[in-house]
């Protein structure tokens, strides 16, 4: 039996209730962050904490991979109003968003995003 479960309310114990003060708290967004669950380097995080990121294999992009199967340019991750979209850079093996080929598309929460042998796990800061 939980504690919930054993405790009775009663008119006296809601009558207290009254005089509680409502305490409002400001809760700091998390970054949203991409979860690489497979490929060259895997498990590892990618916090998108930049208006516009490159993901590649090039030395100067914003989330490097190491694999054959990532142009070295391949996706872009650009910030639009709240929400985070992707863009295919005319790569050579394409992005598959939850499993379809895509140009373009803003991300939701849980979506998974491939780019040749990598697999990512977009998610929403809360």
């Amino acid at each position: 039996m939980g504690k919930e479960e054993e405790f009775e309310w009663d008119e006296t114990t809601m009558s207290g209730l009254t005089d509680v003060k409502q305490i409002t708290q400001t809760k700091r967004k998390r970054p949203c962050v991409l979860k690489q669950t497979e490929g060259p380097g895997a498990p590892q995080g990618f916090v998108l904490g930049e208006e516009s990121m490159v993901m590649g294999r090039a030395k100067e992009a914003d989330i490097r991979i190491d694999s054959n199967e990532v142009s070295r340019r391949h996706l872009l991750f650009r910030k639009i109003g709240p929400e985070y979209s992707c863009l295919d850079l005319n790569s050579h093996n394409g992005v598959y968003l939850n499993g379809v080929k895509i140009h373009s598309a803003i991300l939701k929460d849980g979506d998974t995003i491939q780019a040749g042998n990598v697999i990512l796990k977009y998610c929403e800061g809360a």
